[in-house]
């Protein structure tokens, strides 16, 4: 989920070469380093694979996240306070602020299910009043109000004290569940804090600002993991690819960004259209559902699918085998399967939209969840590097 910063950047300006002969044409963009459309998303149990080795040399934990087919997001369960409050957050790295609706804001929002309530917790504390304040979706949805600190609880019963929150006193536009931010702490609304992986790593919960994402494929069971300060050599087929972060133009890490150098599609029968020569900066965002791409490359991908798109709308049935294939440096693909480009528009609907959409104007190009439940990503933040692999979708796929 974007958020908007206080600084704008822009994007190196992208060319899309002509994909193949009779493809449409790319033409030179611009796009401007700010917020993109996203969905918000909920939870459910997941069968994960055991963790059999993981690659690191001290302590790490692992904690559920589930998808919810209603709100399209995936959430995590924290635990908040004293005596411990547990509260369903969205699980988001495309920002990096941890925040939560009280009672009072819950019961007057739709949808709004899980809060936090200060007055039931003993080892609550203030630590900026009226100083929160975080924009999504390109200044559509804001929430705002008070920082405050208190201890907070993950699954397995990993706590850690003065963690600082968010504590949402008003709020405008599509926000009925608070996030939990993993993103930089460069990229916090109010900068100059310690968020949820600096603490997790300050108290020594886990030795390096390092968790990888496993997610199974989206569906009205599934959901995933998240491996906090290491790697689970079992989530994944293959070798694991170590990528460059892209840093912002001013040489300052803030948001999870990396290069794509090229796509093609996969169809049965077996058509394969040899990567083009583009350089897209792209988001890895696990707060926005779709693939988020420019027009001109949207316009190509669905020129190319063995199925018809229709303003986004896409028919459930009769989705043939095939991919749509990300290529990130001439060692690493990853395939999307076009039946994992199908998804319905609500829990049980005949109706379903395609999960690749065209980027706003000025808008972020992003690798949503759509791409995350295909890829294994590991997030370095120390080393400024993402480890992605194709998805093992469990103990029984062997790699």
């Amino acid at each position: 989920m974007r958020h908007l910063a206080a600084f704008c950047l822009l994007f190196p300006l992208l060319l899309l070469t002509e994909l193949v002969t009779g493809a449409p044409s790319s033409s030179l963009q611009e796009y401007n380093r700010r917020s993109s459309k996203s969905i918000l998303l909920k939870t459910r149990r997941v069968n994960k694979p055991t963790l059999r080795r993981r690659q690191d040399d001290g302590d790490s934990f692992l904690t559920t996240i589930a998808w919810d087919p209603t709100e399209s997001q995936y959430e995590i369960s924290v635990g908040i306070g004293t005596p411990l409050q547990d509260i369903l957050l969205v699980v988001d790295t495309g920002s990096s602020d941890t925040w939560a609706f009280p009672p009072d804001l819950c019961s007057i929002t739709p949808n709004c299910f899980w809060s936090f309530d200060p007055d039931q917790s003993s080892t609550y504390e203030v630590v900026g009043s009226g100083a929160f304040s975080i924009t999504y979706e390109e200044g559509t949805s804001v929430a705002s109000g008070d920082f405050f600190k208190d201890t907070a609880s993950f699954e397995g019963g990993v706590q850690v004290e003065d963690v600082q929150f968010g504590l949402a006193t008003a709020i405008t536009g599509n926000l009925s569940y608070g996030v939990a931010g993993l993103g930089f702490d460069t990229n916090e609304a109010e900068p100059g804090y310690p968020d949820l992986i600096d603490m997790l790593v300050s108290s020594g919960t886990i030795d390096t600002p390092l968790f990888s994402l496993w997610s199974d494929l989206i569906g009205p069971d599934s959901g995933g993991y998240i491996l906090f300060g290491g790697v689970d050599e079992t989530a994944y087929k293959g070798d694991i690819v170590w990528r460059p972060m892209v840093a912002d133009d001013d040489g300052v890490y803030r948001e999870y960004a990396i290069t794509l150098t090229g796509w093609g599609t996969t169809a049965d029968p077996p058509k394969q259209l040899v990567p083009v020569d583009v350089k897209l900066d792209m988001l890895l965002d696990s707060g926005t559902t779709n693939i988020v791409v420019p027009q001109d490359m949207y316009n190509a991908i669905v020129g190319y699918l063995p199925f018809a798109v229709n303003n986004g709308n896409v028919d459930c049935t009769g989705i043939p085998a095939g991919s749509v294939d990300f290529y990130f440096g001439d060692e690493l693909k990853i395939s999307i399967p076009f039946q994992a480009l199908v998804l319905p528009l609500s829990p049980g609907s005949d109706s379903c939209f395609f999960g690749i959409e065209v980027a706003s104007e000025g808008g972020w190009l992003i690798l949503g969840d759509t791409f995350l439940q295909n890829a294994y990503v590991a997030f370095d933040l120390a080393n400024y590097r993402f480890g992605i692999a194709p998805t093992n979708y469990g103990p029984t796929d062997s790699s």
